[in-house]
């Protein structure tokens, strides 16, 4: 967090949702090599116990990966999603195809990860500007709404009455 300045006053805490444990320890160690004590991780296996997961660890942000035992390609990331609208998301896959990559990031992933050659630092920094981003976005629509309230929009067609 040094680096990129406060994100959170704690560390941030990630979902990593991965059913391979190949897979989930080597993204922990990328994580934790490159993390510098930041990261908080739970991993889970399966779609159900992320969203289990959600109320009682809160995280920041989620990695998910897209082929779990009752979810997979696309539908995981609508259905995480779906369920936890306000958690950022960063799919982590063994699918390196552009074509899901983009549909993810439509679909409103934040970014797009191959587990093969998968670099901690770049995910590090992802990680970090993903719950940044969101942390702005989250604001600015604060913002929007306190805006709307104090100044309603006006319907310029209509016309005074009397005239």
């Amino acid at each position: 967090m040094k680096e990129y300045g406060h994100v959170l006053d704690r560390k941030v805490r990630v979902l990593l949702v991965e059913d391979n444990q190949d897979h989930s320890a080597l993204i922990q160690a990328e994580i934790e090599a490159a993390g510098m004590g930041e990261f908080d991780v739970m991993v889970v296996g399966t779609l159900t116990a992320a969203l289990a997961a959600l109320a009682d660890f809160q995280p920041d942000i989620a990695l998910l990966d897209l082929t779990l035992p009752e979810a997979a390609g696309i539908d995981t990331l609508q259905r995480f999603r779906a369920a936890a609208p306000a958690v950022p998301v960063i799919v982590c896959s063994a699918d390196d195809s552009e074509k899901m990559a983009l549909q993810a990031i439509q679909e409103g992933a934040q970014d797009y990860f191959t587990k093969m050659g998968l670099d901690g630092k770049a995910l590090r920094r992802t990680m970090l500007m993903g719950v940044a981003r969101h942390k702005l976005q989250d604001t600015w629509e604060k913002l929007k709404k306190i805006n709307e309230d104090l100044c309603p929009p006006t319907n310029s067609d209509q016309t005074p009455q009397g005239t």
